[in-house]
């Protein structure tokens, strides 16, 4: 709301001063001047938490060598909003200048050097950074070039086009009777569109047209006209029309019109998020991508990194997946085989070390499984002419590539590198213990050892092959069998109750897999830029959930909706354990003995939209719920409830402490006094429900027979996330 303030006081004073000055003016009629770049969009004074009170507070809590940096930014951000920056030109240096400090901020945020000023540099990072990238997308919008910009939607347009004709013509060919449906489409007219050929232009207006008609149509005609192929084609076609479309005279305007809107919605969403401030700033973002010249390409890119990005991270570190799927195991077995005119017969010791090797990859996860080892043998040939006894001594190293795209685990062939060493140590023949037997055996010796190479090339062959059908046989039937279950008892949960991911990316570095995936609708918005620097420990993970996602996540639990609009604390609690034990394939309890007992029996009635909200920031984690209460002869009207929940960390413990629970009311109440007697009521009723809790900062969980212990090391909630460092 203050931003909204400063930007209407803003408006109204320089309509003044235009007015008085009779040179200009704001409207788009006639030949009057129009506003330059961001000119009249970006609000005439800073945001909270980048005024120049904010940098003076930041000076006396930094380190000394960054006090004079700290100065030169506040005015940097103070000159950009309140700097006589009226021309295009001008409002590029003061955004590069800002953008400047952005960048020395990222290299401060992975300098572990700066770790005393981290909290402080991140905070300012994360409050500026959205300001410096939206603006640098609307000014980009703006000063596009408009001819260019055309070219490459046409292009795109045409490339698009002609993708969902190949693909209807499939569609219409492995369809019985589909070939009549090519001409009707004028399938040949629009491959390979040509701008300037009228025909091929209205082909498209006709083929659209016909496409909208489907309803006029019988059932069976429309049910096959509501195809896959029918609609990408529809699509495709729609986007050729708007690419080819003239701007319309007011069209700089109204994209102006939605500019101010965004930015005006920003500001108040910044101050205090709701469900209808997060649909309209979709409406808005949605709006200025569709009249933007550039296609919408520049505010996208911006957007989509601070109000629509990843709402859950997980960095999984090595040396965890080296502690779940890594080890030493030592095997043994007999030898009983027939090569080389010979029967051999023995046993073997195998030491194997399996590892986990993470590979850089951007478009998936991908991991070597690494099987290393030393085969030590004893064996006895027999033969017609002499039994040979032998020891070796063989290494071997195996590589298979392992691959995962969020939802299935592709594996790739091992390769296998054996070195083989066998000794002959000793012989006895037919003579043994006679007066030549010596020499026999010498001989026998002699011929052995002459075939070292034939035996050695043999034993290479056996273990490549006994590694290589061992390491596939058994990696393919445990990643084969995890995609499965992944699939079953996690992704079906999840998609039962509306909370699979809508996006999803796993990559990889040299040393961690990267998970990243966003939960949200239409109307919803995701999470925001991350702080640069977040590293998993050495032998852990780090999970960083977005306030986002906690919200995203309760509105799927449908309260204040009919038949979910009025639960009392029991079944809000049964519902959200039900849910949670679908999902986690466990039993989950939320309460105890004394909670049960707390359930009064009073009905909360929740609100829509939005009855549960949550907020990150300044070290809590907010709860905030509209509700009111239904109870034996006085109701209370809907309440605005915040619970500040402050998670902390101590004797091994997590500790979950419960700020001041704050209420008031939606509508006004007819007295001060009734409101107060009211919001002591729903206090109680809050902190009776959820009272201050200790949780174990150590679980430990069995895989492969091998358990593996999670101590959490660290717990930070700040600019949005909730940050947990397990190791």
């Amino acid at each position: 709301m203050e931003r909204m303030r400063r930007h209407i006081t803003w408006t109204i004073c320089s309509c003044a001063f235009i007015i008085w000055a009779g040179t200009q003016s704001w409207a788009y009629q006639g030949d009057e001047a129009k506003p330059v770049g961001l000119t009249g969009l970006i609000a005439a004074y800073a945001p909270d938490g980048l005024e120049v009170e904010d940098f003076a507070a930041l000076e006396e809590s930094i380190d000394e060598t960054w006090k004079s940096w700290v100065n030169e930014t506040g005015l940097a951000v103070k000159d950009f909003y309140e700097g006589d920056n009226n021309t295009i030109e001008a409002q590029r240096a003061a955004l590069g200048k800002l953008r400047t400090k952005l960048r020395t901020m990222e290299k401060a945020l992975k300098d572990s050097r700066y770790q005393s000023i981290h909290a402080e540099i991140g905070d300012l990072y994360l409050r500026l950074a959205p300001e410096v990238d939206i603006a640098e997308a609307l000014l980009e919008t703006l000063t596009a070039d408009k001819e260019a910009a055309l070219r490459a939607r046409v292009s795109a347009a045409r490339s698009n086009l002609n993708s969902a004709v190949s693909s209807f013509r499939s569609d219409m060919n492995r369809t019985r009777g589909g070939q009549a449906w090519l001409g009707w489409a004028e399938t040949n007219a629009l491959t390979n569109l040509d701008p300037s050929d009228e025909e091929a232009v209205n082909a498209v207006n006709a083929v659209k047209a016909k496409m909208e008609k489907r309803e006029t149509y019988g059932d069976e005609i429309k049910t096959f006209m509501s195809r896959e192929s029918f609609l990408n084609l529809e699509d495709a076609l729609a986007e050729v029309q708007n690419a080819l479309a003239p701007p319309s005279p007011d069209a700089e305007a109204k994209l102006r019109d939605s500019m101010i809107a965004l930015l005006d919605a920003i500001a108040e969403y910044n101050n205090d998020p709701s469900a209808e401030l997060e649909a309209e700033l979709r409406k808005q973002y949605n709006a200025i991508r569709k009249a933007s010249p550039d296609g919408g390409n520049a505010i996208e890119s911006a957007f989509r990194k601070n109000y629509l990005n990843y709402n859950l991270r997980i960095a999984i570190s090595e040396g965890l997946l080296n502690r779940v799927a890594g080890g030493i195991r030592r095997q043994t077995s007999q030898i009983n085989d027939n090569a080389l005119g010979a029967r051999i017969v023995g046993n073997q010791t195998s030491d194997v070390t399996v590892r986990v090797d993470v590979q850089p990859s951007q478009n998936n996860a991908r991991f070597n499984i690494q099987s290393s080892g030393v085969i030590s043998t004893s064996s006895l040939a027999y033969a017609s002419q002499a039994t040979i006894r032998s020891v070796g001594r063989h290494s071997f190293s195996a590589v298979k590539p392992v691959y995962f795209d969020g939802t299935t685990f592709r594996t790739e062939p091992a390769s296998v590198s054996v070195q083989a060493n066998n000794q002959p140590v000793g012989a006895s023949t037919r003579y043994s213990g006679r007066l030549f037997g010596n020499i026999a055996e010498r001989i026998a010796m002699r011929e052995a050892n002459e075939r070292r190479g034939q035996a050695n090339a043999y034993t290479q062959r056996s273990i490549r092959q006994q590694v290589s059908n061992e390491l596939n046989s058994e990696t393919n039937t445990r990643f084969s069998n995890a995609s499965m279950e992944l699939q079953n008892r996690l992704y079906g949960p999840l998609r039962e109750y509306g909370l699979y991911p809508d996006a999803m990316s796993y990559s990889s570095t040299s040393s961690e897999i990267l998970v990243r995936t966003r939960l949200s609708a239409e109307t919803e918005l995701g999470g925001g830029a991350s702080l640069p620097g977040i590293n998993p420990p050495r032998n852990g993970l780090v999970a960083q959930i977005h306030e986002s996602l906690l919200t995203n996540s309760s509105n799927r639990l449908d309260l204040g909706t009919e038949g979910k609009q009025k639960m009392t604390n029991g079944e809000l609690r049964a519902l959200i354990e039900e849910r949670l034990s679908r999902i986690l394939d466990r039993e989950v309890s939320l309460g105890d003995d004394e909670s049960e007992a707390m359930d009064d029996g009073n009905i909360f009635v929740f609100d829509q939209p939005n009855p549960i909200r949550f907020q990150i920031a300044n070290g809590e984690v907010t709860l905030i719920l509209r509700a009111g209460l239904e109870r034996e002869g006085d109701d209370i009207p809907t309440q605005i409830i915040t619970v500040p929940l402050v998670p902390t960390m101590g004797d091994g413990k997590v500790l979950l402490n419960r700020g001041n629970v704050g209420v008031k009311p939606v509508s006004k109440p007819s007295s001060v006094a009734e409101q107060v007697a009211r919001a002591n009521v729903m206090r109680q009723k809050i902190q009776k429900a959820l009272p201050e809790r200790e949780l174990k900062s150590t679980f430990t969980f069995e895989q492969d027979g091998k358990k593996i212990e999670l101590s959490i090391t660290g717990i930070h909630a700040n600019n949005g996330w909730l940050t947990i460092e397990l190791n």
